[in-house]
């Protein structure tokens, strides 16, 4: 039954276990994560508490501040402000 169904906490983790090497990871790679980042993040307002949970906001933070393309900084920067602007 578990592979028929999606569960977006277990997706979250495994998006913020890659990210966590966002250093040593390409530009495109870097993009799809945080871009699916906002996808898990907007599929559902617990999300955004279990991103917090699992001490994710370090990580995206230092995707914002210390990531070499400015493309990549700019969406984890979208992110940040989907995350700290919902009120749940």
């Amino acid at each position: 039954m578990k592979e028929y169904t999606f569960n977006d906490a277990d997706e979250l983790l495994e998006t913020l276990k890659s990210l966590k090497e966002h250093r040593s990871n390409e530009k495109q790679k870097n993009l799809d994560l945080v871009e699916a980042l906002a996808d898990l993040i907007e599929m559902h307002p617990r999300n955004a508490l279990n991103f917090c949970m699992a001490e994710g906001m370090p990580t995206l933070l230092s995707v914002v501040n210390t990531n070499e393309e400015a493309g990549v900084r700019k969406e984890a920067a979208q992110v940040f402000g989907e995350l700290v602007q919902n009120d749940t």
